[in-house]
């Protein structure tokens, strides 16, 4: 073999070996795309059940909570009205973030749906947390802020809970 010859062989194998550096660069890059996107979902999901563990543990803020679905948040004391108000916005911010997440292709289509279903749910159940949307929106992002407007407008009526069924709107 001469020395042409080898050299030509050394650029083929040099050549091979670069395209399968380059196959398993994407493998990786697909492997950690995934990583990233699994660990949006369980971010999403940790922020959501946190929101929901404020309600579970406390019974006294579940009632302050009830009462400010039903009834106008002022009639509350000063204390409660401060704490419904930081859940709201607590709330509020979870969902701005799971849908910043699903904006930017953090979260699949099929993971947020549910969610905005979810937030939908409580907007139309939850008379508080409607006002606090309408006074504090200035704090929201501008998209997060439509998408709450087109949920407050949809005529589809979801349930909050299991013991609430959907309710046609007029």
């Amino acid at each position: 073999m001469t020395l042409e010859q080898i050299y030509l062989v050394s650029q083929i194998v040099a050549a091979i070996a670069v395209v399968c550096s380059l196959s398993f660069v994407g493998y990786q890059l697909r492997q950690s795309t995934r990583a990233t996107r699994l660990a949006s979902i369980q971010a999403v999901e940790a922020a959501i059940g946190r929101t929901e563990e404020l309600i579970i543990q406390d019974a006294g803020f579940a009632e302050i909570l009830m009462h400010g679905m039903n009834a106008s948040v002022e009639e509350l004391g000063d204390t409660a009205r401060i704490r419904l108000n930081v859940f709201y916005r607590h709330a509020l911010r979870t969902y701005q973030s799971a849908h910043y997440q699903f904006l930017h292709g953090a979260l699949d289509e099929s993971v947020w749906e549910p969610q905005t279903r979810g937030l939908g749910a409580v907007f139309q159940a939850d008379q508080g947390f409607r006002a606090h949307f309408d006074v504090e929106r200035y704090m929201l992002d501008p998209t997060f802020a439509t998408l709450c407007d087109q949920l407050l407008a949809d005529s589809q009526r979801w349930a909050l809970t299991s013991a609430n069924a959907p309710v046609p709107r007029d």
